[in-house]
């Protein structure tokens, strides 16, 4: 099973031709000027970051990224601009203890595991806490540390399981994050796959729901790899495929009551797996 952790192309960008954009600490009067808005501010100079930042704001100025996220309805009266969504988002000055965007990002998160779009919006939320790890992590390569870190952040914030942390929800996603950056099984588990720019602007596709046996098939799969028992997963395979505990108790010469218990037992460690890798 792999994640594809989509990151914008540079290439597509305008702002990346410019070579006055490949600074975000400018020399020019503007940077003396006051605090400007979330899109505006500068991020540690780190390539992958920068570019980032170039990016988000490119999106800023697409009327279309504008109106797909005021179709998300997240909120009842609608965003101005895309840094509106930010600070909605809870982007601005940290203070401690404060987590009152908690219901904001959980708004986004739902939407994000099918929008491009909304994924890109957590993203940048946590931007500066993923640049803040990356320095911390290596003073010797924060551009690697960050590559890595942003490599993960892709797949934590499509799959983030909000509903089962529902509280201190960018905390938890940076710590996620790291986790998943440092974990050597997850990060055999991504790849990244360059997609233009302009897929942020796109309709996202209708979410599709798999196949339940197609969902049964890969969460046995998972649980041969994590020590289940052959017998217990052959037992739900043939159940999953609609087999009856009457014909099973049959044909292993065993009572009715018998499978169904070793049903039970099946089922239960199968649970553990799959909480496992939720």
């Amino acid at each position: 099973m792999s994640m594809h952790v989509t990151l914008p192309d540079p290439s597509t960008s305008p702002a990346s031709t410019s070579p006055a954009s490949t600074s975000p600490a400018s020399t020019s009067p503007a940077s003396t000027s006051p605090r400007r808005a979330p899109s505006l501010d500068p991020v540690p100079v780190q390539y992958s970051l920068t570019r980032l930042q170039r990016e988000w704001q490119r999106l800023c100025r697409s009327p279309r990224a504008l109106a797909r996220a005021n179709g998300w309805r997240v909120r009842d009266v609608p965003f101005e601009s895309l840094d509106e969504v930010l600070r909605f988002a809870g982007f601005g000055p940290a203070r401690a203890g404060f987590h009152g965007d908690d219901a904001a990002l959980t708004a986004l998160l739902l939407v994000a595991r099918h929008d491009d779009l909304a994924a890109r919006v957590v993203l940048q939320r946590v931007l500066p806490g993923i640049a803040a790890r990356a320095r911390r992590r290596s003073h010797a390569d924060t551009v690697a540390a960050a590559d890595e870190l942003l490599g993960a952040a892709w797949t934590v914030i499509r799959t983030f399981p909000v509903e089962r942390r529902p509280h201190y929800v960018a905390a938890g996603l940076l710590r996620r994050i790291a986790y998943a950056a440092t974990d050597p099984t997850q990060r055999r588990l991504m790849r990244v796959v360059p997609l233009p720019g302009s897929t942020f602007e796109e309709a996202a596709a209708t979410e599709t729901r798999p196949e339940p046996a197609d969902e049964l098939r890969e969460l046995l799969t998972i649980a041969e790899r994590a020590g289940v028992s052959a017998d217990e997963i052959e037992l739900v395979r043939r159940l999953g495929t609609g087999a009856t505990t009457l014909q099973l108790a049959e044909e292993a010469n065993v009572t009715d009551r018998t499978i169904r218990n070793r049903r039970a037992t099946a089922v239960l460690h199968l649970r553990e797996v799959a909480r496992s890798v939720a």
